[in-house]
């Protein structure tokens, strides 16, 4: 397959998809509030909570699976991170998104709290930064 041959399919998909997103729908109103993430076709929603990761991730990523949020906001200790906002159709985030968008999208503002973090305690040891806490690797491996 050539490239533009590889894009086209992939137009097609979305099409196919959205297709039977209308045709389960049944009708424009309910489809509307769909894209436009109406509370009425996500369910409760909003739900978006403060993950301070100063105990570690594995504590972060425990609280992820246990409340299930939309969207949370992360700090490490005082110093904001960044947000992973929620997102219409999306499903609940759990322990397990936390560590690829860390890695990703939130990597030099982490870096960043934790260096502000340890500066402002007048420590020059790592603390909670050292060890498994802050490995972005598989947590299972």
């Amino acid at each position: 397959m050539t490239i533009p041959a590889i894009g086209a399919f992939a137009q097609l998909r979305v099409y196919w998809y959205w297709r039977g997103v209308v045709d389960e729908i049944g009708d424009q109103r309910r489809l509307a509030n769909l894209l436009h993430g109406a509370p009425q076709a996500r369910g409760p929603v909003g739900k978006e909570i403060d993950l301070d990761l100063r105990d570690g991730l594995g504590a972060a990523e425990r609280q992820l699976d246990e409340i299930r949020p939309m969207g949370v906001w992360i700090r490490f200790g005082p110093q904001p991170i960044g947000h992973i906002p929620a997102e219409p159709g999306a499903e609940r985030l759990r322990g397990i998104h936390l560590r690829p968008f860390l890695a990703k999208e939130l990597a030099q503002p982490l870096l960043t709290a934790i260096a502000l973090e340890r500066a402002s305690d007048g420590s020059n040891r790592a603390g909670r930064l050292s060890g498994e806490h802050f490995t972005f690797g598989d947590p299972r491996a």
